[in-house]
């Protein structure tokens, strides 16, 4: 058979969508156009060429199952002679992150979109499906083609001047809600990411909205700190899209009086919080707890408190321990607030002691995730509380080890269907040690961690090992010389005091012990200066914040000066306390300081 042979005006043809392969193969397989054709060179597609073949698919309408399988399918399997340039080595770095400024950032662009979209189409076809849509039930295409358009009109402008399509916009101020790519970008990235946030806020853009409401909600790069403008921006994307996201934040600005010159507006917290709460969002369910606690803009109910604080917690703690924080520091500091002050529930100075252990071990980990001021402030607020309630305990409250006759740690190393393998070192004198590691379940690469809160050991940590000490011991022969014993429950033999393991039903050994202790790990010593900070208070019975004083003799009830929202401020010390510097996780200058005594 004599192969056809194409000029390269055809090759531009075909790539244009002019004609398609069908016209030069009739009848022929299009998975190996080469088979049938010879072309006289290589013919390479420009940009020029994608938007002709956008404008044609786009003035057809042709069904997209016949552009794929006649047009681009077969250019594809020819791709030794239709090559599309979109890489060029001597192409200047673009100077705006996910915008194409230059034609073969634009080539590019359309080329994977084209890609996709006839991917999606392949799919469709192998698949079986007979609803393969026609270029019209595509809108995308034409606002490719739209692109593409805008693109020759402005390529000549500087980038601040340029005109970008709707889809562009959206997508380049998305990039921007990544508070690492903010901080990443260089200042042209930033001054046009607030050129076009201002333009589509204008237009009631959703994206826009939330980007600089929640800017302004504090400030950052992009903005400064404007709480109207946050609220403003907030009641109108919650009438707007009735997302509880938007009502939680409201609830917030409300709360502490951001727009009401620090005096509270309990009254319009109330409902936000109650609808954010309605909808599962862990902050508003446990502000609306603060709320009920203090009968702030609601009647006073300190067992609703109570209430709602163990339902966040118990919702929390799970996924805390499958390594998602969930606000679980959140969580554990407001239940042992309740335990530390009776709000709800009897107090217990212990288990107060436990739960802030625990919320200062969740806002440890995520300080080191994630900087973010309010992080840190929590942190600090859960270093004051263990600093409290230390005070208030007992003397003979803390031990040096842990101690029980009935091996409860053994146990809950297999909770929640796990196994573990024990290990016996420092035998002497009667006494030894059992080493216990959790072992993972099939398929995955570590064990879930057990929470282990030892308050009477001012430790809390999450491990999936742990030591024990077995004073006065006898052991099966199953642990003679160095084997390891696996297990997956135990059953306890209270006659003689005896631990008998089990592994999928069978009895894999036996271990009788006086006492079972537990040592917490000792503390790595702080590295770093240690810090003074001073709790003040704007208003009597008001909430207390956090700053840096360094100045020298500085007494609870003391009156100092501090930049607040009006400026300088004359306000009460309410408590003192330190912190080392590497316990901060953000860096000092993130702090605000006092600036005098009154």
């Amino acid at each position: 058979m004599v192969k056809r042979f194409l000029t390269m005006l055809q090759m531009q043809r075909l790539a244009r969508l002019v004609d398609t392969f069908d016209k030069y193969i009739p009848g022929a397989s299009m998975a190996d156009p080469g088979a049938d054709l010879d072309f006289e060179g290589i013919y390479h597609i420009t940009l020029e060429d994608l938007e002709t073949a956008y404008e044609n698919l786009v003035e057809e309408d042709m069904p997209l199952k016949e552009a794929f399988l006649m047009w681009f399918f077969p250019m594809t399997q020819a791709d030794d002679h239709f090559i599309v340039d979109i890489e060029d080595e001597d192409e200047v770095p673009n100077e705006i992150t996910g915008l194409s400024l230059t034609e073969t950032e634009m080539t590019r662009e359309v080329w994977n979109h084209l890609r996709d979209v006839m991917g999606f189409i392949e799919y469709l076809i192998v698949s079986g499906d007979e609803t393969v849509p026609l270029v019209s039930d595509f809108t995308e295409i034409a606002g490719m083609l739209e692109t593409i358009r805008l693109f020759w009109d402005n390529m000549d402008k500087p980038v601040m001047e340029r005109e970008f399509t709707m889809s562009q916009k959206t997508a380049y101020i998305g990039q921007f809600s990544d508070e690492s790519f903010l901080d990443e970008a260089s200042d042209i990235e930033v001054e046009l990411c607030r050129k076009i946030t201002d333009e589509l806020c204008e237009q009631d853009d959703n994206g826009a909205l939330e980007l600089k409401g929640y800017a302004c909600y504090g400030g950052n790069r992009l903005y400064e700190c404007d709480w109207e403008y946050s609220r403003d921006c907030m009641e109108k994307l919650f009438d707007m899209t009735d997302d509880a996201m938007y009502a939680n934040t409201l609830g917030y600005i409300y709360y502490y009086g951001r727009c009401n010159g620090g005096v509270p507006e309990y009254d319009k917290a109330f409902p936000m919080f109650v609808t954010s709460a309605a909808n599962g969002i862990y902050e508003g369910i446990y502000k609306l707890a603060d709320m009920y606690k203090n009968g702030y803009g609601c009647r006073k109910s300190p067992n609703t408190a109570f209430k709602l604080y163990r339902f966040v917690y118990d919702d929390c703690y799970g996924k805390f321990i499958d390594g998602y924080d969930a606000k679980f520091a959140d969580a554990a500091l407001r239940l042992g607030d309740a335990y530390h002050r009776g709000i709800g529930v009897d107090k217990d100075l212990g288990l107060a002691y436990a739960y802030y252990l625990q919320a200062a071990l969740a806002s440890k980990m995520r300080v080191k995730e994630d900087d973010f001021f309010g992080n840190t402030s929590v942190a600090l607020g859960i270093r004051k509380s263990l600093a409290r309630v230390k005070r208030e305990l007992p003397e003979d409250f803390f031990e040096p080890y842990y101690s029980e006759t009935y091996p409860s740690i053994m146990e809950n190393m297999v909770d929640g269907g796990f196994s573990a393998q024990i290990s016996v070192s420092g035998r002497k004198n009667g006494n030894c040690d059992l080493n216990i590691i959790r072992i993972p379940a099939k398929n995955d690469a570590d064990a879930a961690p057990l929470m282990l809160c030892m308050p009477a050991l001012d430790h809390c940590a999450l491990t999936d090992r742990v030591k024990l000490r077995c004073v006065d011991v006898k052991l099966s022969s199953e642990f003679d010389g160095r084997r390891k014993v696996f297990y997956d429950s135990i059953e306890w033999d209270a006659r003689n005091g005896k631990v008998i393991l089990y592994d999928l039903g069978k009895q894999v050994g036996w271990i009788e012990a006086g006492e079972y202790r537990f040592y917490a790990p000792r503390k790595k010593k702080a590295a770093g200066q240690v810090l003074n900070f001073v709790s003040v208070s704007f208003s009597e019975g008001g909430r207390t914040y956090d700053y840096l004083c360094d100045i020298p003799n500085v007494k609870i009830g003391d009156k100092v000066i501090v930049n607040g929202y009006e400026g300088e401020t004359e306000v009460t010390v309410k408590e003192l306390f330190t912190a080392d510097e590497t316990e901060l996780g953000i860096p000092l200058q993130r702090f605000k300081r006092v600036l005098r005594k009154a």
